[in-house]
C-alpha cells in the first residue's frame, strides 16, 4: 500500500477513535466495564492523535494476517496495535476478554463501513487456540496464562506479559505538583495496566505526608471502576500495614513506604522507596527489572541507568499513559520482525 493510502486511512480511523472518545465525554456507556471516563477520554484523544506519527517501514515478509489475545485491564490496546493491520494490509482478529467485548464491539461498528479486514469475537479457549493456527502471526497479551498459551502455539508469537511501571526521582523535585502527576499514574485504570505506577524510587528521605492532598484530589477525578475489588484492596492493604515504615489511606488509594519489594500489590496502591542512587533501585528490583514497560523519571538524564532493564518507554511523571505510536514494540522487537513472521521476536 502507497504510503498517501495508508496515510489516509489511519486518518479515518482517527476520525473514529475520535468520535468514540466523544461519547465517551457525553457519558455514553461504551464498555461492559465503567472506564474512568476522564482518563479513556484522554487517552483516545492521545492515540488518535499518535496515528499521525507512526512510523513507515517498508513490508517484507509473507505474513498478511494478525490474531490477538487482547487483556482484560486496558480496553485501548486493539487500538494501539490497529495501525499495524491497517498500514500493512493485514487482516487481524482480535479474540476478546469474556469481561470486555462491549468497547471493541463499538468501535467495530464505527469502522465497518471503512474496514472490512477486522474482525473479532469473545472464543472459548480452544476455538481461540484454533483459530489462531489460522493467521499467521500472533500476539498475546496478558499474565502468566500467556505463556502457556504461546506453548501451544505452532505459530510465530510475540508475548506481551505480565509488566509494571517504576518512578524515580530526586526528593528535592517532588513538588506538590509532580505528586498529583505521581497519583495519576498511579491511580490509571485502578493501577491495574502495565503502564500504571506501581513503585516510586525516592532518592533521599522520602516523606510520603506529601502524597495526601494529591491521591485526596486525584482519587476523586479517576474514581474505581466498576470491575474494582474492593475486597481485594482492603485485604491487600491491611496485609501491607505490617510491613510499612509509613502510610496514608483513603476510601479506595493507599501509599505504602517500604524497604523491599511487598508480596502482595493491591489494586490503587503506591509504593515508595527510598534509595540513594538508581542503581539501589535496580538491586532492589532484581530480576523484576526485566518485567518493566515503562519508566517515569523526575530528569530524562536518568534514562542511561535503566538501560539493563525492559523499559519500552520513558516519561515524565504524569505521561505514563501516554506513550507515542508504536510504543509496544519492546527491545528486539521491530515491525518488520513481525511482517516477517520471526520467531520470539
Amino acid at each position: 500500500m502507497k504510503k498517501e493510502d495508508a496515510r489516509l486511512l489511519l486518518a479515518k480511523a482517527s476520525e473514529v477513535i475520535l468520535e468514540l472518545a466523544k461519547r465517551v465525554k457525553k457519558g455514553d456507556r461504551i464498555g461492559d466495564i465503567e472506564y474512568q471516563r476522564e482518563l479513556l477520554y484522554m487517552v483516545l484523544l492521545h492515540i488518535a492523535d499518535s496515528y499521525n506519527g507512526f512510523p513507515f517501514p517498508e513490508k517484507s515478509g509473507d505474513v498478511n494476517s494478525l490474531f490477538v489475545f487482547l487483556p482484560g485491564n486496558v480496553p485501548v490496546v486493539p487500538l494501539q496495535v490497529l495501525p499495524i493491520s491497517i498500514v500493512y494490509n493485514l487482516k487481524i482478529f482480535f479474540k476478546l476478554p469474556h469481561n470486555e467485548q462491549l468497547f471493541f464491539h463499538n468501535f467495530r461498528k464505527l469502522l465497518s463501513n471503512q474496514f472490512d479486514f477486522i474482525d473479532g469475537n469473545y472464543l472459548s479457549h480452544d476455538e481461540a487456540l484454533r483459530r489462531a493456527e489460522e493467521y499467521d502471526f500472533v500476539f498475546i497479551f496478558g499474565g502468566k496464562t500467556a505463556y502457556r498459551i504461546a506453548e501451544k502455539l505452532n505459530k510465530p508469537v510475540r508475548i506481551f506479559g505480565p509488566r509494571f511501571s517504576i518512578g524515580y526521582i530526586n526528593k528535592l523535585d517532588l513538588t506538590e505538583e509532580i505528586a498529583k502527576k505521581i497519583a495519576f499514574d498511579n491511580l490509571a485504570f485502578d493501577t491495574a495496566g502495565c503502564l500504571s505506577l506501581r513503585f516510586l524510587f525516592v532518592q533521599g528521605r522520602a516523606d510520603i505526608s506529601i502524597f495526601r492532598e494529591a491521591f485526596k484530589y486525584i482519587s476523586s477525578r479517576l474514581q474505581p471502576q466498576s470491575n474494582f475489588d474492593r475486597d481485594i484492596f482492603e485485604y491487600g492493604t491491611s496485609v501491607i500495614l505490617m510491613d510499612s515504615e509509613q502510610f496514608i489511606r483513603g476510601a479506595d488509594w493507599m501509599v505504602s513506604k517500604v524497604k523491599d519489594i511487598p508480596t502482595f500489590w493491591p489494586p490503587r496502591t503506591l509504593f515508595v522507596m527510598e534509595v540513594n542512587s538508581p542503581e539501589d533501585a535496580l538491586a532492589i528490583l532484581g530480576d523484576l527489572r526485566y518485567n518493566l514497560q515503562g519508566a517515569a523519571l523526575g530528569k530524562m538524564e536518568l534514562k542511561k541507568y535503566f538501560n539493563d532493564t525492559s523499559v519500552s518507554y520513558f516519561s515524565e511523571f504524569g505521561k505514563l499513559q501516554f506513550p507515542p505510536s508504536g510504543w509496544m514494540f519492546e527491545k528486539g522487537v521491530n515491525i518488520n520482525n513481525i511482517l516477517k513472521g520471526v520467531k520470539d521476536v
